[in-house]
């Protein structure tokens, strides 16, 4: 029988070695893991636009049976890439999943994943591959973020910070300057979109887990305390588990309190999974 999946999604950044750990962390559950980290380019181009975006121009077309996923080209790699995410958990044939995100880097892949849950009611295709996203939605058990969402308040500063953390040099350089270049007016619309969704949609209703510390230099932890606060509201106290690391930096709360971390973790799974055998047999 196929095992669960966890589906993690890097940080900007992000190398695969550096997820082993959570690799690790699931395995010794006995769940697989799919790791896909999205590229610079297409993160700097979703504080920008996302799939809620309603930017012109040049697009690709994804057909659906209930109309077209039509994603600005700016946008294209990133919704390939969670249109890839689907297929592949399909192709496992899974019979439950999570997917666990890691900083802003991760969050606007995952909305994509999200937005192709929710917007399409039976199936999408491209280039003659088919997903049932309703299968899928229904085997989606919870999600859990780490170090997110980090609200960048509509600044393009907060990806330049970001950025700082690439490597070589000359490409951090190189990143930079395109992000320097942004339209500022657009990333300010697109962080309020962003954040507006991130505290209020209730689409999906699983569970959800934040992982946060107030010494995150990068998602601050009082934007965050709000946005969890709010979405106990929206989709239920029930629904929504968080646990602050006070001093660990961003991304590393497994790095320096990896007990702790695997405790939290493996509660929240263990919770996701029993709601989810429940609704099953109702």
């Amino acid at each position: 029988m196929s095992r669960p999946v966890a589906v993690l999604l890097g940080w900007l950044g992000c190398q695969p070695k550096n997820l082993r750990r959570f690799v690790d962390v699931y395995n010794s559950r006995g769940w697989d893991s799919i790791i896909r980290v999205a590229s610079p380019e297409s993160v700097i181009a979703a504080i920008q636009e996302g799939p809620g975006s309603s930017q012109l121009g040049s697009h690709i077309n994804m057909q659906s049976r209930s109309g077209y996923l039509q994603p600005p080209v700016l946008t294209k790699d990133m919704c390939l890439q969670a249109f890839d995410i689907l297929h592949e958990l399909q192709s496992r044939k899974c019979p439950q999943y999570v997917v666990h995100v890691f900083s802003n880097g991760g969050c606007f892949l995952w909305e994509w994943i999200a937005h192709m849950l929710v917007q399409q009611h039976q199936s999408i295709a491209w280039n003659d591959i088919s997903v049932d996203v309703r299968a899928l939605r229904d085997r989606l058990i919870g999600s859990i973020f780490d170090s997110s969402p980090a609200n960048y308040e509509g600044r393009p500063i907060g990806i330049v910070a970001a950025l700082q953390h690439i490597t070589p040099t000359t490409e951090k350089n190189r990143l930079i300057e395109i992000a320097k270049n942004v339209d500022a007016s657009r990333v300010n619309k697109r962080h309020d979109e962003f954040w507006n969704k991130m505290t209020y949609d209730r689409q999906l209703g699983v569970p959800e887990l934040y992982l946060y510390s107030e010494n995150d230099q990068l998602a601050v932890h009082k934007p965050l305390q709000k946005l969890i606060q709010n979405r106990e509201e929206v989709v239920g106290k029930e629904n929504v588990f968080a646990h602050n690391f006070i001093d660990s930096e961003h991304c590393a709360h497994l790095l320096k309190y990896p007990k702790q971390y695997d405790f939290e973790l493996g509660k929240f799974v263990a919770i996701c999974s029993s709601k989810h055998t429940i609704t099953s047999k109702l």
